[in-house]
């Protein structure tokens, strides 16, 4: 992948830059940081939607080890929709991290994107999930929420 650009925002996306302090905790109702905010279209209903995707998104632990590395496609394609001239359609990158400083033991997930467009000259989030995914984040989300709940009661 050779655009630096969209490489920056897909990895401030997967490592969630500025969310650094709380990275490993449930944050209900997380404030959104400002580069963030910038960079999700200006097209409604895209954008309420996005913001509201990109709090669950930030809402739910990052998982953490050592060597965290996140790998992009060698290639996607690039199409127009709606508005935009040029988008990507289930962008998909992975992150890789490991259990063990020694390297061993590492595990591999897909960090994506529904949808990303070129709009004022920059890449913006246009789509975070689809239906499907917003469900089982929403889900996750619930299952992180009750095993707090538990943790603080003690039980």
């Amino acid at each position: 992948m050779s655009d630096e650009k969209l490489q920056k925002l897909i990895y401030d996306w997967a490592f969630r830059v500025g969310r650094e302090n709380s990275a490993v905790t449930l944050l209900e109702d997380p404030p959104l940081p400002v580069w963030l905010l910038e960079s999700i279209t200006i097209y409604e209903p895209f954008r309420a939607q996005a913001i509201a995707d990109a709090k669950l998104y930030w809402s739910i632990p990052l998982p953490f080890g050592f060597g965290m590395e996140l790998f992009f496609p060698k290639s996607f394609e690039i199409a127009s929709f709606q508005n935009w001239h040029e988008s990507i359609h289930e962008f998909s990158a992975e992150m890789e991290y490991c259990e063990r400083m020694d390297g061993m033991n590492c595990s591999r997930y897909a960090v994506t994107l529904e949808r990303l467009g070129r709009e004022s000259g920059a890449w913006r989030l246009i789509e975070i999930f689809n239906e499907k995914e917003r469900e089982q984040t929403q889900k996750m989300f619930r299952f992180f929420k009750d095993l707090n709940a538990k943790k603080s009661a003690g039980k």
